[in-house]
């Protein structure tokens, strides 16, 4: 990787140096190499979802259900049930309103892998996209604040306090300031890993359009995600017609799509 640099000189050597033997010191220069990102329901985030009680927050809950029923005799059983209902009912209807808002939406997670230092949650990096030079250090170049880190153990994400070199992981944080991918260093000027040209340029050439026009939305919101997640695959729309074109590097990369479903 670093052999094809054309300007490995103007790469600090201390990065090179912490690259080449793959440290692991927290003092190290942070390289992380983002090869995509990947689009994730909200809901399925480890901090959205429901936690497990513990053994004495389930007895504790099982007291105070104890109690209210008590109290709950000295009332009439018809204002009792009457006041459950009401109050269950408003309740229902208005937690489920704002979870139904936000049940389709998803966040993007940069799937990466860290080639030295160890990366920290709530860390402070820079981002260097894929025509970023050492040479012109302000262009292509954002810095962003790590918000979560991830162990990726098939579809489920384990929050991580800490990520070592060597590791895959997920990290957050990086949506709007990458697009599909990007190199995340700790030091300024860094080294773009994103910049190697890819060999397969897409080749097919499809126009999309949804089966009922109401559906257009999701449509354009599942190519946006998908733009992000692959390299390979460009999303256009033709000026003229309005059409929306999705080019992909051959016929078995869009059988993929067609199977799986664009969202």
């Amino acid at each position: 990787m670093l052999e094809s640099q054309p300007h490995r000189d103007l790469i600090p050597k201390e990065v090179e140096d912490a690259m080449l033997a793959c440290s692991t010191d927290p003092e190290a220069p942070v390289v992380a190499y983002v090869s995509k990102m990947i689009a994730v329901p909200e809901k399925e985030l480890p901090q959205h979802k429901a936690r497990t009680l513990t053994a004495e927050e389930l007895r504790q809950r099982g007291a105070a259900a104890r109690q209210a029923r008590l109290e709950a005799t000295v009332d009439s059983v018809t204002e009792s049930l009457t006041e459950m209902t009401v109050s269950e009912t408003a309740e229902t209807s208005e937690e489920s309103k704002p979870e139904e808002t936000d049940s389709d939406k998803e966040v993007l997670i940069g799937f990466a892998r860290l080639y030295s230092g160890t990366v920290s949650l709530g860390q402070e990096v820079h981002i260097y996209g894929p025509k970023y030079t050492p040479e012109q250090p302000d262009k292509h170049h954002e810095v962003a604040t790590i918000t979560a880190l991830y162990l990726i153990m098939g579809r489920e994400l384990v929050p991580l306090d800490s990520v070592p070199a060597g590791n895959v992981f997920g990290i957050g944080g990086l949506e709007g300031k990458i697009l599909k991918n990007g190199t995340i260093c700790s030091v300024s000027p860094g080294i773009n890993l994103a910049g190697v040209q890819m060999g397969g340029a897409p080749i097919v050439r499809v126009a999309l359009e949804p089966m009922s026009p109401k559906e257009l939305p999701k449509l354009v919101e599942g190519l946006r995600l998908l733009n992000q997640a692959d390299s390979c695959v460009q999303i256009s729309e033709n000026e003229a017609t309005g059409e929306l074109v999705m080019m992909t590097a051959g016929e078995l990369h869009l059988e993929v799509f067609l199977i799986n479903g664009i969202d």
